[in-house]
Order: structure tokens, then sequence, then C-alpha cells
């Protein structure tokens, strides 16, 4: 009983003196506020400088980018000579096959190239593109040898024939001729007797028989010894001939040379018959490559690095046999980090993000390089945003140079330059009153000072811009941090609960 009352008086006895020092305190406040009689201003006279807006955040490096490292499928791994963290270097041997698995591999596959080769021939047909009209064929535009397909882009069809066997010019001239009249039409290598056979826009049209007259040539019209003028000669009534799909085996005409319908024009090879042809074609070559590969591998049975880097993933394992993707893509054995531990992303806050562009400069400090700055900049902004709470956040990637110091997950912070002003005139924030009416200072002038009303831009939280108001030599008065720093101390006691003047 003793005891708990020895307790209640030392409780008593801390609380007076805790009530007491906050007294004293209270008082000593007080008193430097009244020793105070005037205000203690500072001044400050406006001069340019840099002002420089920053965004601090924080985060891991990276590397610059990710390799699959692919394997053969279907052959068994003797060993694997690296795991998880290595550092490898381009044309290291990161694993060995095994020679009798791949000789496995390769008779394997000639079966299955067997096989396929049953299916292409099987499916191998000829077909032919006939003449679909009487006539005489005037241009050719294949040969032996020519993919239609490719004919048909470039040239709009495999041939042009002539389906009434008649040519035609366009002749040009103010004399007046009667429908039906005999005309010479004289070209290079011969001439036709042709008719008027229509009237056109300023002219007639003459057709002539095409007893291999040239197409495209330029002929002369006359009467005895009239010369009415001259034009190209043209098809009179041409039809084109169209195909698709299949190779020119041979072609069965020549130009000039008549036609019947249903006549044979062209015979066609490889024409596929549905599109397993195709398939199968392409899957042949695709095995054939692959033979070709495992015989090179026998030599050195071995898959290297294509490129420098941190092993970051390791899928395959002594013993173990890779099996391609569902997609027939080759397996990935490895998975290597590339181009060094040269990149950051932090996080932005949504209020920031609106002034982070690509190119900003920014400076990273490491945990592990205490005292060590390096340069970087903002070579991605991700405009998807990450919510946590009432905060939205933006992913933005900084890219450093290159340092074989640098490793992966290493701790950093990193500071934006997201804007920068430079020569503009400056002012301590401490300086700058806002009330509803707007944004002002107090400038000296003389013994005393004159309100002036400004316009300020960009701040650091320390100094902000003038962008009117302002001249540089300006003074500019203001309370002292001191002043204001024990008149706010003293307020916030008497709002405490001490009362008193």
């Amino acid at each position: 009983m003793a005891k708990k009352k020895k307790r209640k008086i030392w409780l008593w006895i801390l609380l007076l003196v805790l009530a007491a020092a906050l007294v004293s305190g209270y008082f000593y406040i007080r008193n430097q506020v009244k020793n105070l009689a005037q205000p203690n201003y500072e001044l400050y006279q406006v001069k340019p400088g840099t002002v420089t807006r920053t965004i601090t955040s924080s985060g891991l490096l990276e590397s610059a980018d990710t390799l699959s490292v692919k394997a053969e499928s279907g052959i068994e791994v003797e060993e694997v000579y690296f795991e998880r963290g290595d550092a490898v270097k381009e044309g290291e041997v990161l694993l060995r096959y095994d020679v009798e698995s791949v000789s496995d591999r390769i008779d394997a596959l000639y079966s299955e190239l067997s096989s396929l080769d049953s299916q292409i021939m099987r499916r191998r047909t000829r077909d032919t593109i006939t003449s679909p009209t009487s006539g005489r064929v005037k241009e050719i535009y294949v040969q032996p040898g020519d993919d239609l397909e490719t004919v048909m882009k470039e040239k709009g069809a495999l041939m042009l024939l002539s389906s009434d066997e008649k040519m035609q010019l366009k002749l040009q001239t103010e004399e007046k001729l009667t429908i039906g009249k005999t005309m010479t039409v004289t070209y290079e290598g011969g001439k036709q007797t042709g008719t008027v056979a229509n009237v056109i826009e300023g002219g007639y049209l003459i057709t002539l028989p095409d007893n291999n007259v040239p197409i495209g040539a330029e002929a002369t019209v006359s009467d005895r010894d009239k010369t009415y003028g001259s034009a190209t000669l043209e098809v009179h009534a041409p039809i084109y001939v169209y195909g698709t799909d299949g190779t020119v085996e041979a072609v069965s005409v020549s130009v000039n040379q008549s036609v019947r319908m249903g006549g044979k024009l062209l015979v066609l090879a490889d024409k596929p018959a549905d599109p397993a042809y195709a398939d199968a074609v392409k899957s042949r070559e695709e095995k054939a490559d692959e033979i070709q590969r495992l015989y090179e591998m026998q030599k050195n049975p071995v898959l290297t690095a294509p490129e420098s880097g941190i092993v970051a993933e390791v899928f395959a394992a002594k013993g173990s046999t890779l099996t391609a993707a569902v997609s027939g893509e080759d397996p990935a054995a490895f998975t290597l980090h590339t181009g060094g531990a040269v990149k950051m992303r932090v996080a932005v806050d949504e209020l920031d993000i609106g002034i982070v562009s690509l190119g900003q400069p920014a400076v990273i400090t490491l945990d592990a390089f205490s005292g060590e700055s390096f340069d970087a900049e903002v070579t991605h902004i991700s405009l998807l945003g990450t919510a946590s709470g009432s905060i939205t956040t933006y992913a933005v990637e900084l890219t450093l140079s290159g340092d074989e110091r640098l490793l992966e997950g290493m701790n950093g912070s990193a500071v934006i330059v997201a804007q920068k002003h430079e020569n503009v005139l400056l002012l301590p924030v401490d300086a700058i009153h806002e009330d509803e009416t707007g944004v002002y200072v107090y400038v000296k002038l003389g013994e005393e000072a004159e309100r002036r009303e400004i316009k300020t831009g960009l701040s650091d939280g320390s100094v902000a811009e003038i962008l009117s108001g302002l001249k540089e030599g300006d003074v500019v008065q203001y309370l002292s941090s001191s002043y204001v720093s024990i008149v706010d101390r003293y307020n916030q006691m008497r709002n405490g609960g001490f009362g008193g003047n």
C-alpha cells in the first residue's frame, strides 16, 4: 500500500515539473515577443538567377534489354555451363548438346521429309489456261518459269488477244469522210486496206484486217495521192487473259498467231490443288533447313551466347530435351539481360507527370556509391497510371550512361530536372504575400515600404521567378524568418491553452 502511494506522489511531481517547464517556456517566448518592440525586417535586392523545378523519386537499376536465346528442339542437353545471375560474354558456350541425340534428330527429320515428299507428289498437278475467245494473240507477258501471281501484279494480265482479228487507229482530221470508204493504211514493214468505220470526236475510227499488223506502230492514212494524217495502231476488240496460282511451264502460242476458243495458251506446273499443298511445301523447306543446321551442329554441338549479358533465366537442364512451342518456334533455353544495368524505373505523381517529357535530364544517386552521381535522361513515359489509395502514379524510365560497376537491383534516388528557367528575376518566397486581392510584395522606397502587385512564375519552394511588377535592383522588404518563427511559436502556445498578455 505504501509503494502505491509513493508512485502517485512521484507521478504528481513529474506532472508539476512538466507544467512548470511549459509555463516557463510560454513566458520566455512572450517576453521575446515583447522585447521585439519593432518587427525585424530583412531586405532583398531583386537580381537575375536560375530556378529549377525538380521531381524526386526512387527506384532500382534494370538492364537495358532482354534477349531470349533459342535452342534446337528435340535434342538432349548434355551439359549446362551457366546459372541464373552469371555474367556471360558474347560467343561463350552456354550449353552442349548430346551428339547421338543430334544424329537421332537428323534421322527423324529425314523420315518426316520423305513423308512430306510423298504428300507433295500426290498433290502436284498440271493445268492449262485456254483462250476465252477465237482471235489472234497480240501480246504475251509471260515466259516459262514465271509465277502467275507476280506477273498479274506487274502487268495486270497474262496475254492480250484480238477477238475479231482487226486493228484500228483513231484518225484526227477536219476532212469530210464517208462511212465505209476504203483507205490505205501504211506502217513500217507493210500496208493494209482500211475502212472508215465510225465517226469519233475530232475525226474517224479506221479499222483494218489484222494480218501480222504490229500493235503500237505509227501508221499513215491516205487515199490515192492525198494523205489525211497518222495515228497509232491499236487492237480493235481487245480481250485480256488472266490467271492466278501456279508457275508457267510452257507458252503454247506466239505473237500474231490465230487461236480458237478453248485453245491452249499456257501450261502450268505445280499449281496447288488445295492449301495443304502449299503447307506441305513450306514444311518441307523448313525441315530441309533444319537438317542442314544439324549437320553443322554435329561438328560443334553447342549453343553460344549471341550477346554479352547477365543470365536471368535458365530453362535447359542436363539430360533434358527442349520441345518447340505450340506456335512451332524453337524453345527458349536462356533469357539474358543485355546492355548493362543502365535503366531505372521511377514512379511520378499525377500532379507532376504533366511536366515530364522525353529527353529531360536527371541525376541519379545510388546507395552503393555514396557521394557519387550519375547523369541520366527520361527515355520513356507510361501513359497508364497505377492507383494506390487516392494517389495515381506513372512509371517513368530513366537511362544512364554505361558503367561496368552498375548492377541490376541497386537502390537509388533520381532527381528529374523537369523545368529550368535561366537569367530570370528571382525573389525569396518568404518575401511574397498572397490574399484574396492577389499576389504582392513590399518594395522599400526610402524609409517607407510600398505594396506592389506582382506576377510569379516557376518556383522551387525557396525562390520564385518574377514575371512582372518588379525590375532588377528593386529592394523588397519582408519580416525576418527568426521574427516570424518566434511569433508563430507564441501564437501556437496561446492557442494551446495559455492566456494572458
